[in-house]
């Protein structure tokens, strides 16, 4: 069962036998308590006591006058200015969809294949060299004799 915090709009995925309706759970961003359940349970915190009546909505705001230093820029291209910049911006995406999106691994490029190949090369070339030159190898490192004699190369 996904879980949100009222609060932080934080995401939880808690076993369904966790939930009973009972439990208090603690947010783990915000660390506001609630009771998770049905649209009819309340958040801890906010929930009003019965004793108290609600408060009335504040009266509506009055619409301020266009600034007067800016008049090129009225309310409608402001409004469509934070139109384009919220399109602009990639979606937001919680942590909690990333980690249930499933995981593909990247193909390697062909940098990485070229990188291979010429590592491949150059162990070959050090052991064609080693094998072809091992006289000289053998006269300026002595200790090499042991291990071309162990394979059979002395």
């Amino acid at each position: 069962m996904r879980i949100v915090c009222p609060f932080c709009a934080a995401t939880y995925d808690v076993p369904e036998n966790l939930i009973d309706g009972q439990r208090t759970v603690r947010c783990a961003r915000c660390g506001q308590e609630w009771k998770p359940g049905g649209e009819e349970r309340q958040p801890l915190a906010a929930a009003p006591s019965p004793s108290r009546k609600p408060e009335p909505a504040p009266p509506p705001l009055a619409s301020e006058p266009e600034p007067q230093g800016f008049p090129e820029r009225g309310t409608q291209q402001l409004a469509a200015t934070a139109e384009r910049e919220a399109s602009a911006r990639p979606p937001r995406v919680l942590a909690i969809d990333r980690l249930m999106q499933p995981w593909e691994p990247e193909r390697p490029g062909v940098a990485v294949w070229a990188a291979w190949a010429a590592s491949i090369g150059l162990v070959l070339l050090l052991g064609w060299a080693g094998y072809e030159w091992r006289a000289s190898v053998m006269h300026l490192w002595p200790a090499s004799q042991r291990l071309y004699a162990a394979l059979g190369l002395f």
